[in-house]
């Protein structure tokens, strides 16, 4: 798989997030979440969601970038969730 080819990097706590907003790569996203199999659309959005609440909060943005697997900027953009200071 694609993604395989990147480091895994450690989650880690950013303390206070009062004026933080993430923005994440869906596409990496997808990976982290554990699917149950022969789950409905409804159950993997709502498991996919809890998963994005508990580890950033509601300030998020989720980003399905859309590039091929080819490309040297999905290559970038994967490697890492981008954290925006506001």
């Amino acid at each position: 798989m694609f993604y395989s080819i990147f480091d895994t990097v450690p989650e880690r706590s950013v303390g206070k997030t009062d004026n933080l907003y993430f923005v994440l790569d869906g596409g990496s996203l997808i990976h982290r979440v554990v699917w149950p199999k022969q789950e409905t659309f409804d159950d993997v959005y709502t498991t996919y969601m809890s998963y994005i609440k508990r580890h950033y909060g509601d300030e998020v943005t989720v980003v399905f970038d859309g590039y091929t697997e080819s490309s040297v900027v999905a290559a970038l953009a994967s490697s890492h969730p981008f954290i925006i200071e506001m």
